[in-house]
C-alpha cells in the first residue's frame, strides 16, 4: 500500500500550548497571523475528526506540520468550521473556548501589527492631508473606538471591554445627574405645584439602579473576559473593582441629589401627610396679648402656601408659635424665608423638631417657653436611616442654620432646652 505524501512544512513563528477542561492543546501561529491547533490533541475531546490521510485529500491547504515532527496541524478557522455541527457539549465548549480565548486574541494582535504598519508607512512616506479631515477622524477614534457597540443596553454583558464600560457607565451617570439636579430645582419652589415632579424623580432614582447594577454587572464580565484573553488578574481584578466603586458612589450621588423629592414622594403618597395647621389665638404670658399665629402638626405639602395665606389674612400679627414634629425640608425652608422677609418673631412652647427648627431660627427674635424643646437631626432619605453622602437637604439646612447665627450642630439626632442660636429669648413661668 502506497504511503501518503508527506505533509508540506509550515514554518511557525509561534509554538505553545493552552489548558482547556484539564487538557492541553498545542497551537502554533505562522508569520500571517494564522493559528493552527494540533490534530492529534483535538482528539482528546472527539473521536469523529476523520484520520489525517482523509483530512490532508479533504483540506490539502488546511493541513501542514508546523515542527520538526510528522504531527498533523489543521488551522484553526478550518477546525471551527467541521466541528461546528456537532452537539457535544465538549465539542461545543471546546469551539466557544477556542474563539474568545485563542481566535479573538489573534485577531486583535493581527490588527494591531496591520495599524502599526500601516503607521509606519505614512511616517515613511508623508501626505498631505486636510487638517479638518484629519481633527475630525482623531475626535471619531476617540469619542467611537472600533469595538464600540452602540446598544448601550447591551452593558451588562460585558462585551464593551473594561474602559468602554467604565465610559459608557459614567456617561449615562452624567446624563443621570444633571436631569436629577434639574428636579432638584423644581423640588425646592414650594410655591409652585411640584408634586408631579417627584414622579420623575422616582423614575431616575429606579432607573439609575437598574444602569448602575447593569454597569456593575458588565464590569465583573468584562474583567472575567479580559482575564480569559491574557489580562494579567490582578489588573483584571482592578478594573472590576474601579467600575463597582464608581457605580456605587454615582448611584449614591443620584440618590443623595434627589433626596427632597424623595421626601416629598414619601409624605404625600405613602404617608398621607398634608400642609400644617394654622390658628389664630393671642399668645401666651409674657409676650402680651396681641394675637399670634399658632402652626401645629407636620410640616408636609402645601405649608408654604398655608402660611402665606395665613399672614395675608392676619397681615398684623407679628409672632409665630411653633409646635411640629417637623417633616419636609423644602416646605420648612419655604416657611422659614416667608417668616424672615416679614421680620417675625418666632415661639416654642413644645417640641419643635427637625424641619419646624428651620422656621424657629428665621425668627428676628426666638422665645423658648419653659417645656420647649428644640431637636436638631440631619435629613434622611426614605429607606435609609443615613446616606452616604451629604445630601441636598443637608447642605440646604446647613447653610440655613449658618446664615441665621446657629452654633455649630452635629449630624446626629440632638434635643435641646438650651439656647443654641443667638437672639435667643427664654420664657419664664
Amino acid at each position: 500500500m502506497a504511503q501518503p505524501p508527506p505533509l508540506p512544512l509550515m514554518p511557525a513563528a509561534r509554538l505553545w500550548k493552552e489548558r482547556h477542561a484539564h487538557q492541553y492543546l498545542s497551537l502554533a501561529q505562522n508569520e500571517d497571523g494564522q493559528i493552527w491547533v494540533l490534530v492529534q490533541d483535538v482528539r482528546q475531546w472527539t473521536r469523529r475528526l476523520p484520520p489525517d490521510s482523509i483530512l490532508a485529500q479533504r483540506h490539502p491547504r488546511a493541513l501542514a506540520r508546523c515542527d520538526d515532527t510528522r504531527r498533523a496541524y489543521l488551522q484553526a478557522e478550518e477546525l471551527v468550521k467541521l466541528l461546528s455541527g456537532q452537539q457535544d457539549v465538549a465539542v461545543l465548549k471546546l469551539l466557544n473556548w477556542l474563539e474568545a480565548c485563542v481566535l479573538r486574541l489573534a485577531r486583535k494582535r493581527a490588527a494591531l501589527t496591520l495599524t502599526d504598519l500601516r503607521y509606519r508607512l505614512q511616517s515613511a512616506d508623508p501626505q498631505p492631508q486636510d487638517e479638518s479631515t484629519t481633527f475630525w477622524a482623531s475626535c471619531q477614534s476617540l469619542v467611537r473606538p472600533s469595538h464600540w457597540d452602540p446598544r448601550i443596553w447591551r452593558i451588562s454583558t460585558g462585551a464593551y471591554g473594561l474602559r468602554c464600560t467604565f465610559l459608557a457607565g459614567l456617561s449615562v451617570v452624567f446624563l443621570t445627574l444633571a436631569l436629577s439636579s434639574l428636579i432638584d430645582d423644581l423640588a425646592w419652589n414650594v410655591e409652585r405645584v411640584y408634586v408631579p415632579w417627584t414622579w420623575v424623580a422616582v423614575a431616575l432614582v429606579v432607573w439609575a439602579g437598574v444602569w448602575n447594577l447593569a454597569w456593575l454587572l458588565g464590569g465583573l464580565r468584562a474583567a472575567v473576559q479580559r482575564n480569559l484573553e491574557g489580562l494579567p488578574v490582578g489588573l483584571a481584578a482592578l478594573g472590576a473593582i474601579g467600575n463597582g466603586i464608581v457605580a456605587v458612589w454615582s448611584f449614591s450621588v443620584v440618590l443623595g441629589t434627589l433626596s427632597a423629592s424623595l421626601s416629598i414622594f414619601k409624605s404625600y403618597y405613602v404617608d398621607s401627610e398634608r400642609s400644617i395647621q394654622t390658628l389664630v389665638m393671642p399668645g401666651p404670658d409674657g409676650l402680651g396679648t396681641a394675637p399670634m399665629l399658632y402652626l401645629k402638626g407636620k410640616v408636609g405639602v402645601g405649608s408654604t402656601l398655608a402660611l402665606k395665606a395665613a399672614l395675608e389674612q392676619n397681615p398684623d400679627i407679628r409672632r409665630v408659635v411653633l409646635r411640629s414634629p417637623g417633616g419636609l425640608v423644602v416646605e420648612g425652608m419655604g416657611m422659614a424665608q416667608l417668616v424672615k422677609t416679614r421680620q417675625m418673631e418666632t415661639v416654642v412652647l413644645g417640641e419643635c423638631a427637625s424641619a419646624c427648627t428651620l422656621v424657629y431660627v428665621a425668627g428676628s427674635k426666638r422665645w423658648l417657653g419653659p417645656k420647649g424643646v428644640l431637636g436638631f437631626h440631619r435629613s434622611y432619605i426614605p429607606g435609609e436611616p443615613l446616606s452616604l453622602v451629604l445630601t441636598a437637604e443637608d447642605r440646604g439646612m446647613g447653610d440655613w442654620y449658618a446664615d441665621n447665627g446657629s452654633a455649630k450642630i452635629s449630624s446626629t439626632v440632638c434635643w435641646t432646652r438650651r439656647p443654641m442660636t443667638s437672639g435667643h429669648h427664654t420664657l419664664t413661668p
